[in-house]
């Protein structure tokens, strides 16, 4: 495959410099893709009692309780990545409309089961319309009504496309092309709430903290971002008062981060224009935006991983669990890097100690007689890091990565979560460690990023910077290769102090179809 590149326009140019890339940037970019994903070496899934924490009733309500005691001395920040499309929680809906999949208006019977996928979709679906099971039932009521027959009158006589050209389309309500933080996902009539008003209520019952604010922070897509600003401006105006002030913010992913999508021939992908075709450079991009928050703890959670209110205390109570289990991990940290900064007889022991509990096993030392200061550096390089921790759900088949020990390049071994990408296909050991995980990464994650001195850490230092993935996309029909940086909770964090901590399933809701919100979780 040979790979180059020519900067052969001013154009070209002119686009490079506006994402403040040179040149040079790019040529790296087709190298990695030439190089390919590199794979990281597994050396045994994460499980419990070796390398994730099974939390018993007692000790989670220590740790809810430590969390709750000192909630209002810390800065709490919530981030939500958000920047996703609806379209893909239509695309099911929206592929029916176009005619891309071999099923007629006739074919489909609501309700009925079906040996074939698309048309068992879309009888869901449109069972979920009979019943009124989605939150927007009624708004698409509306808008069929001003057509002439409403819902009802649709549905009885099956006019099933014109019913999504109402929903998905510009010219009515326009699902297929809003984000999918504002689309509506819980309630009936007009007392509805869209994900995004699910992430604000979440925050108030376990994010309010010092002077009781509560923190969001949402990274969003720029086509987006007005109507989610409009609506959190409007959401904070309801909802503020002397109980509990809100700080909501928004950040785009830096165009920096932007790769090149190349062809499967290995050149620079172009429009028809001639332009080149540049891609958001993947969730990891987000490192950036995540250093740029200013607290003592950072909820990330995905923008579509939320459930009706009634059903969420069991859910906050873990989110509490798990910043009381970094608080008090920090403490033991911070406590170890103050006593070693004073010269602490025991520091380096208890140094250690720590250490050997981190690795569920003996302190790696490469020197047979290795002086003590040469140790104690070692240690406070191994401990002075940021701290996450991380909910792992029991894995009941949903794709994604889950946790594993991993050996990077320089022997350390580390907790780290795994995209199946990762993995190497050809490598049969490899496969056999991925397949024996029993967990899987929710997207549950309380970040601590900033040191024993409380400053923050330079976050850009603790990536791996070689666990990019190249992924296959498509592109207006054809195939194409597309370069994504080390994830956000992957590469990005490497090398973080990293805790598994095992979470229940009931707490892990997501809505990656919407066909996900006729679930009893998301049921009124």
């Amino acid at each position: 495959m040979a790979f180059g590149l020519k900067l052969h326009s001013r154009m070209d140019q002119e686009s490079c410099r506006a994402r403040g890339l040179s040149a040079s940037d790019l040529e790296r970019q087709l190298e990695m893709v030439a190089r390919g994903t590199p794979f990281p070496e597994l050396v045994a899934p994460a499980v419990v009692g070796h390398g994730i924490q099974r939390l018993e009733s007692p000790e989670s309500e220590r740790l809810a309780d430590l969390y709750q005691a000192r909630l209002n001395s810390l800065e709490v920040i919530k981030m939500v990545p958000a920047s996703g499309a609806a379209s893909r929680l239509f695309q099911p809906l929206s592929a029916f409309l176009k005619g891309l999949v071999p099923v007629e208006e006739d074919q489909i019977d609501p309700g009925a089961p079906s040996s074939q996928p698309d048309v068992a979709f879309l009888n869901r679906f449109f069972a979920g319309l009979h019943r009124r099971d989605f939150a927007f039932s009624s708004q698409l009521d509306e808008g069929l009504d001003s057509l002439g027959d409403g819902l009802a009158g649709n549905l009885k006589f099956r006019k099933y496309r014109h019913i999504l050209q109402v929903l998905l389309s510009p010219d009515h309500l326009n699902y297929g092309r809003r984000p999918k933080a504002l689309i509506p996902f819980h309630g009936r009539g007009r007392n509805v709430r869209t994900a995004m008003d699910e992430h604000f209520f979440e925050a108030l019952k376990y994010g309010c903290g010092k002077d009781n604010r509560s923190q969001l922070h949402f990274t969003v897509s720029r086509e987006h971002r007005e109507a989610m600003e409009d609506m959190a401006e409007a959401w904070v105006r309801r909802h503020s008062g002397e109980s509990v002030k809100f700080a909501v913010d928004f950040s785009l992913q830096s165009a920096k981060t932007d790769t090149l999508a190349v062809t499967l021939e290995g050149m620079p992908l172009r429009d028809e224009r001639g332009n080149l075709v540049f891609r958001p450079g993947g969730h990891g991009s987000l490192i950036g935006n995540l250093a740029a928050l200013d607290a003592d703890l950072v909820f990330i959670k995905n923008i579509d991983n939320v459930m009706p209110e009634h059903k969420t205390e069991r859910s906050f109570h873990w989110k509490r669990v798990l910043a009381g289990y970094l608080l008090e991990q920090q403490d033991r940290v911070f406590g170890i890097l103050r006593n070693m900064e004073l010269g602490g007889g025991d520091s380096l022991r208890a140094a250690e100690k720590y250490i050997t509990e981190i690795h569920n096993g003996p302190v790696p030392v490469p020197e047979e007689k290795e002086s003590s200061a040469k140790r104690a550096e070692r240690a406070r390089f191994f401990l002075n890091r940021p701290v996450r921790v991380c909910g792992m759900v029991v894995n009941q088949g949903e794709p994604g990565g889950g946790p594993f020990w991993v050996r990077d390049k320089t022997g350390e071994l580390s907790l780290q979560i795994v995209e199946g990408a990762q993995v190497d296909p050809s490598n049969a050991d490899q496969g056999s460690i991925f397949s024996r995980s029993t967990h899987f990464n929710p997207v549950d994650l309380v970040c601590g990023t900033r040191n024993y001195q409380g400053k923050p850490f330079v976050l850009d230092e603790f990536i791996n910077r070689e666990t990019y993935f190249i992924t296959r996309k498509s592109r207006e029909g054809g195939a194409l290769l597309a370069l994504e940086w080390p994830g956000l909770w992957n590469g990005a964090m490497h090398h973080w102090l990293t805790h598994f901590v095992e979470v229940p399933a009931s707490t892990f809701t997501p809505v990656k179809t919407i066909n996900d919100l006729l679930r009893p979780e998301h049921s009124d």
